[in-house]
């Protein structure tokens, strides 16, 4: 497997991801996921056309570092408040979701549409009914 350094984070190519890949990631269109990288600075790989490193995807979504174990997880298509909501539930309307994540009170990711964006394994402390969801 080709490895390469890039700012002191090894790639391998199965840490790669298109474009059309990452509009599934953060549940957008291709041209809104060309956008975010564009608007992010993230730069393509060396590996071929329009592929970029989940390393640095994950710093433009505000993480700078991700355990090996984690990975699978991080690769997770993000959700949508829209994802979340539970009608039969108290407080699991889309409009309470977007507000605790306003608050604070939500682990979110912003993405630079201005967005919210949630990570399962991390709203699962939340709302442990989505545990079983994929």
């Amino acid at each position: 497997m080709h490895r390469e350094q890039h700012e002191g984070v090894q790639a391998r190519d199965d840490d790669l991801v298109t474009v059309s890949e990452l509009a599934r990631h953060w549940n957008v269109c291709r041209p809104t996921a060309e956008k975010i990288l564009a608007s992010g600075g993230v730069p393509a790989a060396d590996h071929g056309p329009r592929r970029y490193r989940w390393a640095d995807i994950w710093r433009l979504e505000g993480t700078f570092y991700v355990p090996p174990r984690m990975v699978p997880e991080m690769k997770r298509r993000l959700l949508v408040a829209e994802d979340l909501v539970r009608p039969d539930v108290r407080g699991r309307s889309a409009r309470s979701i977007r507000r605790k994540a306003r608050q604070g009170k939500l682990p979110v990711v912003r993405i630079l549409t201005g967005d919210w964006r949630f990570r399962h394994h991390e709203i699962i402390r939340h709302f442990p009914d989505l545990e079983d969801e994929e």
